[in-house]
């Protein structure tokens, strides 16, 4: 049976770490039978190239040199493995929070490791303060790249769109720092084309590959907070949004999600206010005026084809073929999305019943060079301590007995695989595991420079919101920037910044959650037009996409209820003593259905709180880069107008299963307007905006 990649590249580490001296190829082909099974010449080329890469990628450098005219190779010693760092309990618990900000659950297995190298408890119950702090969006694949390339001095190569266009140009730049501000990740770096340093957006980077450069790193006192701090999220283009007084509560939300569109001025002010006469919609021939301002093209079209025709976009910023390619775009969207819909009616490309057949994807699967990481990690934790049992190694890594079986299996072929290079070989004797070891495996490595970048871009997000710990944080970082490979980073690459307003609203809540009071805020509801107030108990704030949240006890309600930080206008003290109305017993279920995600969307599933219950493949790809593979995803469906409007801004990537055409018979919602909005309006002049 052929050699699995993780145990393959346990052997060629192995080897290469037991030998002093550097082996050729023939030797290390000789040295291990997976190579050797490989049957010809050009195969083993081939595989031991991209197992060299894969190491590279990790932090363990292959040196290569040239002895009687051949290539031979060695593992760079120098800076290897961890060195000895201790952190007091303060220092523990901040690490111990940073770890667990990351919402990808791949990169929480990671920071869960990486504690575990740096001495901290790997399990799930490692203490935490009670601070709330938001998770980390990683933002795409694009951000591993560039994560990746940073440290290394790498330059990147890909296609941008800048936030006025809706094209995409080829771009380069090298990497000097990654960082967060208004919800978006950022990179800055040397541009060779421009001759100059340039800040972009990640979410607008695609195709992204990398490549050594000469192009010049960072200047001595580079800071990524600086660069952010210079970044302004005002300036595009001043538009007019006209439509029908039912449909402010839809541009409403647009407008607070600021992501495609967002008030005028709302920048140089508190955003959501909505109490500036400039902010306040205009009536004309019965039809509203909002100002607002583009802050992202392609995110404004998107938001124009949840209601196609139905709200106009009118400027003079934006010339007049400008307006017709939005018109264009959000057409192109429209039809796209009816295509899925007409896809999906045709059925899947599979067989009948062959979908179903296969098993629920509920997890992803492990990557190789993740779980060849762990399996070091095992072998130093086992190289320390003989005679551990699999529960204890279960205990310890915060995984299951069934998978410290198979991890121990994966040593013990690695070691088979080895062919007189030192001893790496796994026992069990009376229920207790020992392992004789390779010079060296029983020492924890170094942490790729990644892991530890993402380590100092949680404690910056930590520093944001819990000040207090500042001093804490700086030790930590510190004491970090020496378990990296030396010279790799530096903790000024990275930083976090979170607006003062959503750092005002949440410093109110978790003040009132922290001491158990009770707060009043004005909060306005999707599809409504105006706050109301609600009285409410604070119970847990995080994110989820990139999103501020609160978890709060609804005292009118008197059941737990969650509510969106930049919809909540106001936070101030309840002095009302009354305790909160008992929940209403006996509610009706909430109606589910079925919708397909396709792959090229993978958050759309958890952004609709859905269950994947299958995989799915369509006859062809609904649009230009979407992904004909896709999955069926149980949800809840709280709101069929929202449902057809969220379809719709993500044409092509989700809609209903159970019924395709739903969507085209679907009449849109009309809001209500509450009276005391139409009464602002009214007080409004009518003449047009000049």
């Amino acid at each position: 049976m052929p050699a699995k990649v993780p145990e393959r590249l346990l052997a060629l580490y192995s080897l290469l770490v037991a030998r002093e001296r550097p082996l050729s190829r023939a030797q290390i082909r000789e040295g291990i039978e997976a190579y050797r099974e490989l049957g010809s010449a050009a195969a083993f080329e081939r595989t031991f190239e991209r197992d060299k890469a894969a190491l590279r990628q990790l932090g363990l450098e292959i040196l290569v040199e040239h002895r009687r005219g051949e290539p031979v190779y060695s593992l760079d010693r120098y800076g290897l493995w961890l060195p000895e760092v201790r952190f007091d309990a303060g220092e523990r618990l901040v690490l111990g929070m940073a770890s667990r900000l990351w919402e990808d659950p791949r990169y929480g297995e990671e920071m869960d490791r990486a504690v575990w190298r740096l001495g901290l408890p790997a399990d799930a119950e490692a203490p935490r303060a009670r601070i709330a702090v938001p998770g980390l969006d990683p933002g795409g694949s694009g951000f591993e790249a560039v994560l990746a390339a940073l440290p290394r001095g790498e330059e990147l190569s890909f296609g941008y769109r800048a936030g006025d266009s809706l094209t995409r140009r080829p771009r380069r730049l090298r990497p000097w720092g990654l960082g967060q501000r208004f919800n978006h990740w950022y990179v800055s770096g040397w541009d060779p084309e421009r001759g100059a340093p340039r800040t972009l957006r990640l979410s607008r980077m695609s195709g992204i590959e990398s490549r050594p450069s000469d192009a010049p790193g960072p200047p001595p006192g580079f800071s990524m907070s600086r660069a952010l701090e210079d970044l302004t999220d005002s300036g595009g283009a001043r538009v007019r949004l006209r439509c029908a007084p039912e449909l402010l509560p839809v541009v409403a939300d647009w407008l607070e999600a600021g992501i495609g569109l967002r008030r005028a001025d709302a920048a140089a002010g508190s955003p959501g206010r909505g109490d500036d006469d400039t902010q306040a919609p205009l009536r004309q021939e019965g039809d509203l005026l909002l100002r607002a301002e583009v802050t992202d093209l392609e995110e404004c079209c998107r938001c124009l084809a949840e209601a196609p025709g139905k709200v106009v976009l009118e400027s003079e910023d934006l010339d007049p073929e400008t307006l017709r390619a939005v018109e264009r775009r959000v057409a192109e969207l429209e039809e796209t999305a009816a295509r899925l819909t007409r896809l999906l009616a045709a059925g899947p490309a599979t067989e009948p019943g062959e979908a179903d057949a296969e098993a629920p994807r509920t997890r992803r699967r492990e990557s190789n060079p993740r779980r060849f990481l762990r399996l070091l990690d095992i072998i130093a934790y086992l190289g320390s301590r003989p005679g551990t049992t699999v529960g204890e190694l279960a205990e310890r890594f915060g995984t299951t007995r069934r998978q410290i079986g198979r991890d121990i299996d994966a040593v013990a072929a690695a070691g088979d695989y080895l062919i007189g290079s030192g001893d790496l070989r796994v026992e069990s004797l009376d229920g207790e595991l020992y392992v004789h070891l390779t010079q060296h495996l029983d020492r924890p490595l170094r942490l790729p420079p990644e892991q530890v970048l993402r380590l100092l871009l949680a404690m910056r997000l930590l520093a944001e919101v819990a000040p207090e710990l500042d001093p804490t944080i700086a030790a930590v970082a510190e004491k970090l920037a020496r378990v990296a490979p030396e010279d790799s980073l530096d903790a000024e690459q990275v930083s976090i910044r979170v607006e003062s307003r959503t750092s005002d609203v949440v410093d109110r809540l978790r003040a009132a959650m922290e001491d158990g009071h009770r707060v009043r805020i004005a909060y306005r509801s999707r599809g409504r037009a105006s706050a109301t107030p609600r009285r409410v108990e604070p119970r847990d704030l995080y994110t989820t996409n990139g999103s501020w949240r609160l978890r709060a006890l609804s005292l009118e309600h008197g059941e737990e209820r969650t509510y969106r930080i930049e919809a909540i206008e106001r936070v101030e003290e309840d002095d009302c003593g009354e305790d909160a109305v008992p929940g209403s017993a006996g509610a009706a279920p909430a109606e589910r259905t079925l919708v397909w995600v396709s792959r090229s969307a993978p958050r759309i599933a958890e952004q609709l709180d859905g269950a994947v219950m299958r995989p799915m493949r369509l006859a062809e790809a609904p649009g230009p880069g979407i992904d004909r593979e896709g999955d069926v995803v149980d949800i809840e469906l709280r709101d069929p107008a929202g449902l057809r409007r969220f379809m719709l801004h993500h044409a092509g990537l989700v809609a209903p299963l159970d019924e395709p055409e739903w969507w085209a018979r679907a009449q849109e919602a009309s809001p209500a307007v509450s009276r005391n909005a139409l009464t602002a309006i009214e007080g409004k002049t009518e003449q047009e905006e000049k």
